[in-house]
């Protein structure tokens, strides 16, 4: 696990969103710095504890009505009141998680640290483990993965996180992560396939967000890379990017796509990624973004500025937020609140304008 921080921090020293992951990965080496307490991580369920406020959420999303938050020593937070109250869900696993997504009311997906993927079938309220490293590795290093019509690279290592996640729908869908790995499952995460060998000589780069974009899946990760794929993980193609700088992740609207991270950076397309418009807004790593259900878009950063594009993306404005934070995701309430996660928990956000939400 230390060499993965090593490796990263000479990648990025900057790299913001990263930070946030660092801090995760150097809290699991601490913790479980060989593999036997390694082990112990993916087989502890998470303690259940009063000061989950105080902890870091990684990743935000919606169960339905109910918003779903996971984070730190494998914390997920769940609130039924459109993020006014919270309450701790049974985990059963103690390493940190990373993303969360819900594409139905009941069935989502939450993934993290030693390659650890966790199905939820009741909205969140338990969990259950479908993967994790040594799958990981098992599959990447297989002799069976020949039916996958290529031969695959190897895993780092079994502590490696995953940091991406996408499902089209409850049972087809993708997750990623560090040095390029990335599986498909295809019965809702009752078995898993690498694709790793499919990126090529791109295999080796962090990937930190799977956006879909019309019928076409968009990958964003370090050092500018941007790859796509038009046939759901058949085949991946290089993007080219305007930036060499790390993307911490995307959002799509109509026919744009945004990508944003490092230094503020943030770029569109309207053509799949053929040419792109710079709508960088400051020089603060920008760390999330979220299409609201009225069709604006909002790009959070690290120091919990929030901006607000009401014309597709061509032109951002900053919104008048009243208890900043730093921020690592985005949601949208069922009321049109907007609730955050980052390092000091989750949260809903309050504006100076009382119509400041999503709804504005």
């Amino acid at each position: 696990m230390l060499s993965s921080v090593v490796q990263l921090n000479i990648k990025e020293k900057s790299n913001s969103r990263l930070r946030l992951i660092i801090l995760c990965l150097l809290f699991a080496f601490v913790i479980a710095p060989n593999i036997t307490l390694a082990a112990d991580v993916l087989n502890t369920p998470a303690m259940m504890t009063s000061r989950w406020s105080t902890l870091l959420q990684l990743s935000v999303a919606r169960a339905g009505k109910r918003i779903v938050s996971v984070g730190e020593r494998g914390v997920i937070l769940l609130s039924d009141d459109d993020g006014k109250s919270w309450r701790q869900a049974k985990t059963p696993v103690s390493t940190t998680l990373t993303r969360v997504i819900f594409p139905g009311e009941k069935i989502g997906w939450a993934v993290g640290h030693y390659g650890v993927i966790l199905k939820s079938i009741d909205g969140g309220e338990s969990w259950t483990t479908q993967f994790d490293g040594k799958e990981a590795i098992r599959l990447a290093t297989a002799k069976g993965t020949a039916s996958l019509g290529e031969t695959q690279p190897p895993i780092d290592g079994a502590e490696n996180p995953l940091l991406a996640l996408y499902f089209i729908d409850e049972k087809e869908g993708f997750v990623a992560g560090a040095f390029g790995a990335i599986f498909k499952t295809e019965d809702g995460g009752a078995h898993w396939i690498s694709l790793a060998g499919k990126l090529g000589e791109h295999n080796d780069k962090h990937i930190y967000d799977i956006k879909n974009l019309n019928g076409i899946l968009f990958l964003v990760g370090e050092q500018g890379e941007v790859l796509e794929s038009p046939d759901r993980g058949k085949t991946f193609v290089k993007v080219t990017s305007p930036s060499k700088g790390t993307y911490f992740g995307a959002v799509t609207s109509g026919t744009a796509l945004i990508a944003f991270g490092l230094k503020g950076n943030a770029f569109i397309s309207e053509n799949t990624g053929k040419t792109w418009q710079n709508i960088k807004q400051n020089d603060t790593s920008v760390t999330a973004g979220l299409r609201l259900t009225n069709g604006n878009i909002v790009l959070g950063n690290e120091a919990g500025q929030l901006f607000k594009s009401i014309d597709n993306g061509k032109k951002f404005v900053m919104m008048a937020v009243k208890n900043t934070a730093p921020i690592s995701d985005l949601v949208e309430a069922s009321d049109g609140g907007i609730i955050r996660s980052g390092p000091r928990g989750v949260s809903r956000i309050q504006f100076v304008n009382e119509n400041g939400g999503a709804r504005e």
